[in-house]
């Protein structure tokens, strides 16, 4: 049936065609019964069905949500809609484990076939979330061909990765659930199936059209309704993996390997030359270089660089360092083990950084320097704290960078970083540029810088030149000269040469952290409206903020509640970081810590992954309201 006698039979059938399909049948049983099955991760796709679906020019429908146990993000959206428009029906069957794609298909099988015996209607059409309505007279043509014809099975067209379905003659593949619409009597006397052939690969909507096909009951209208819309974000590879319970847990923190760091570690390992080296030389000239630092010296770790810069600041007994008590406990170590005083200050309330009046607070004549950490990446105000410093004559403090959560955090387009003496980074395998272990001291304090290197290669006088370097320059080169005895803590060339295949790619990192970012801050944003829990800060012109994200709970049982809903779910998070020091001299730290919960957050988390962690934050306080 073409689109010209479609609009004849509208005529036809109705004088006042052109109001027709603006007045909803006011009749106990709905007309069409459009069934969607759902997940928490389709929300964005269903919200655009949804306003496809109101802007029918026919009314006269009841659209069924049906998920496979709760889905707690559709739930809730779909209470406020069903508010206003009853048409609009959220329900669920008992959660049951789907993990594969034969699975999968059962348990869709099961969804649609309870919508059918549930639900009574005239005529039935299966919708799927990431179906995008073309025709807003769709409905309306289905109905008048319905009126017409009194076929049992309307066919229409649908455009699937820029092909138009079906073809003729119908065939396994070429027919889609989309594709047509079917009687109240079909629904009471079949059931979609809730099987898995392997035949006729992973579609059912074939052999249900086999099934409820007989010669003459079904007519055909030659028009485009609708067609999978690809931009969506969501795919039936999504539906298998979100609505199964998870093989392995989803990380806090996760590292990237490809074949680019593959290569450089073979292109080290095949030359043999896998000690300190030119590789590490290489590497901290790269990375000082991005940040803007005139030096540079890479470590095995970044405590052990911590370690090395006390060394060569020549920080005695008496000094005092002042440091947050939110803060990993590696830097305690440290001071503890070097005998160096330290005075642990409180930190702020919106984030746990330090304040320029925990600095004035702690701050004395014994003060040699203060260690700061950008938590989660989120910048100190660190010109407040400087033009404090200024301020009472006190230019002697050094301002050391905790880097290890912020190494490419930048306010107004400069690396904080800069804003530093010296920044120490960190490179483990749960930040962002991974060398497996390693850190690095970057400053533009050249005599500091060159007292580091040395330390960091036993106190050799000449660093970490090996005896073949030193044989092209003097005799006697197999000869050692100690300065001052010290431990091996230089980075080696393979860690190097990750580093510097990590740090290549290091744009493209932070672009997806980014987009995860946003996602998270965007859809639990209704959470914090109400009141639930409080989320990071938006921070204008700051950039790459990116290592952690956390949410803050009312109080410490509701987060460890909450941590335990979404461990026994398969979901990871933590805290960062146990305070060094007793409660009640930093009380805004310890309510950060006994508040806060680190959400998954790194570069390889999915957009499935993500839609699912923040599903089951809305499916706990559904839970709890319950």
């Amino acid at each position: 049936m073409n689109e010209g006698l479609v609009k004849n039979l509208i005529s036809r059938l109705h004088p006042t065609a052109k109001y027709l399909t603006k007045i909803r049948l006011h009749q106990e049983i709905p007309f069409f019964c459009v069934v969607t099955p759902v997940f928490d991760p389709a929300l964005d796709a269903l919200k655009t069905l949804i306003k496809d679906l109101k802007n029918q020019t026919f009314t006269d429908f009841n659209h069924v949500v049906i998920s496979n146990g709760r889905s707690a993000r559709v739930h809730s959206y779909l209470k406020g809609v069903s508010k206003k428009d009853r048409r609009f029906v959220y329900d669920e069957l008992p959660q049951e484990t789907v993990i594969t794609g034969e699975q999968l298909l059962i348990n869709l099988g099961k969804r649609r076939n309870y919508c059918l015996k549930k639900y009574v209607a005239r005529r039935y059409l299966f919708l799927d979330a990431d179906l995008k309505i073309l025709d807003k007279n769709f409905l309306s043509k289905v109905f008048l061909a319905d009126k017409l014809t009194k076929k049992d099975i309307i066919l229409t067209k649908t455009r699937t990765q820029g092909q138009i379905l079906p073809k003729f003659p119908l065939g396994i593949g070429r027919l889609d659930i989309s594709n047509f619409s079917f009687s109240r009597r079909i629904a009471e006397t079949y059931n979609y199936p809730s099987s898995f052939n392997p035949e006729t690969g992973w579609g059912n909507d074939y052999p249900f059209f086999l099934k409820i096909y007989k010669p003459g009951n079904s007519t055909f209208l030659d028009f485009v309704a609708a067609e999978k819309d690809a931009n969506r974000s969501y795919k039936r590879t999504s539906d298998v993996f979100l609505e199964s319970a998870l093989s392995e847990r989803i990380p806090v923190f996760g590292n990237s390997f490809h074949d680019e760091d593959t290569q450089a570690i073979a292109k080290v390992l095949s030359s043999h030359l896998v000690g300190v080296g030119q590789v590490t030389e290489e590497f901290e000239q790269k990375f000082r270089k991005k940040i803007g630092f005139s030096y540079a010296v890479a470590t095995n770790s970044c405590t052990n660089a911590f370690w090395l810069l006390f060394k060569a600041l020549g920080l005695k007994a008496s000094d005092e360092v002042i440091i947050p008590n939110i803060h990993f406990f590696g830097i305690k170590n440290v001071l503890d083990l070097l005998q160096i005083n330290y005075q642990i200050a409180d930190v702020g309330t919106r984030i746990p950084n330090l304040t320029v009046e925990a600095v004035r607070e702690k701050l004395t004549k014994k003060t040699k320097a203060i260690v700061f950490l950008e938590y989660g990446g989120y910048p100190v105000e660190i010109d407040k704290i400087g033009s404090f410093l200024k301020k009472i004559n006190r230019p002697d403090i050094y301002l050391i960078l905790d880097a290890s959560n912020s190494p490419f955090t930048q306010v107004n387009d400069e690396y904080t970083a800069r804003s530093y003496d010296f920044s120490i980074l960190s490179f483990d395998m749960n930040k962002m540029l991974v060398t497996g272990d390693g850190g690095m001291v970057l400053s533009d304090n050249k005599d500091v810088i060159e007292k580091i290197r040395k330390l960091s290669f036993y106190g050799l006088a000449d660093g970490s030149k090996s005896s073949f370097e030193k044989s092209l320059s003097q005799n006697e080169w197999w000869a050692v000269n100690v300065e001052e005895p010290s431990l091996k803590m230089a980075m080696n060339n393979l860690s190097a040469s990750l580093g510097i295949s990590q740090l290549a790619k290091s744009a493209a990192i932070l672009k997806k952290r980014e987009e995860i970012r946003i996602s998270y801050l965007q859809k639990l944003s209704s959470l914090a409206d109400k009141g639930l829990i409080s989320l990071p800060p938006s921070l204008d012109k700051v950039k790459n903020h990116l290592y952690l994200f956390w949410i803050k709970l009312r109080n410490k049982e509701t987060r460890d509640k909450l941590a335990r809903f979404l461990l026994e779910r398969k979901v990871y998070t933590t805290v960062k970081y146990q305070p060094l020091s007793e409660k009640e001299k930093t009380p805004n730290a310890f309510d950060f810590y006994n508040r806060a919960l680190c959400l998954p957050f790194n570069q390889n988390l999915s957009y499935p992954e993500q839609e699912y962690v923040i599903s089951q934050i809305y499916g706990f306080f559904e839970q709890a309201q319950n």
